[in-house]
């Protein structure tokens, strides 16, 4: 879970920037998030690959590339409107993040299906599955599984409203989740906020 929350915090700082330039990614998926490490070692992951990214405020010669009724993406990875090609926005990348987010924790795609279309229904009109349903290795906090799931809204008025957002989500559950963390010294099992106030 540590490492969890420092790749995605970080992501959401680079959504953050690219949304406020007015750049939606829309093809936000495992592979288009590159784990690098600095000179330090510290992780730090990059978000690439823009090629199909809406670039609003460009107008003109670049209307053609974001024309309602165009569908651009990974389907596993496409929110409900991004499937329908209607418009897009911000919130469309929070979802995809969401697909990504649940993928990581779990091991499985939240939508996934024998083909495109399988896949695509899913996004319009099925619920991902609640991590306690997936006989996971390990337990998924509430507080975190609640976040992911409703990055996962289908309607995008109920989701995140912006990576922003969703960042502060991410850091107030990763400092509640710390606070309450076990740690093993020898053993022992102390409660992190025990060793931190001795």
């Amino acid at each position: 879970l540590e490492r969890f929350f420092d790749i995605f915090i970080q992501v959401c700082t680079g959504l953050e920037y690219a949304h406020k330039m007015g750049v939606v990614h829309r093809d936000l998926k495992p592979t288009n998030i590159i784990v690098t490490k600095t000179p330090e070692g510290d992780r730090l992951p990059k978000v690439v690959d823009f090629g199909i990214a809406k670039i609003e405020d460009l107008g003109g010669n670049m209307q053609m590339l974001t024309q309602t009724g165009e569908v651009f993406g990974s389907p596993a990875y496409m929110s409900p409107e991004q499937c329908q090609g209607t418009t897009v926005d911000a919130r469309t990348d929070i979802y995809a993040l969401g697909c990504v987010m649940y993928e990581a924790l779990s091991g499985k795609q939240a939508f996934a299906g024998h083909n495109i279309m399988t896949v695509l229904e899913k996004q319009l009109n099925t619920d991902a599955r609640p991590f306690a349903e997936l006989n996971l290795d390990r337990e998924i906090p509430d507080a975190l599984s609640s976040l992911v799931m409703r990055c996962l809204k289908k309607d995008p008025d109920l989701r995140f409203q912006s990576s922003a957002d969703l960042k502060q989500a991410l850091v107030k559950t990763r400092d509640n989740m710390l606070g309450a963390h076990t740690v093993q010294i020898g053993s022992k099992k102390f409660k992190f906020e025990t060793i931190t106030s001795i």
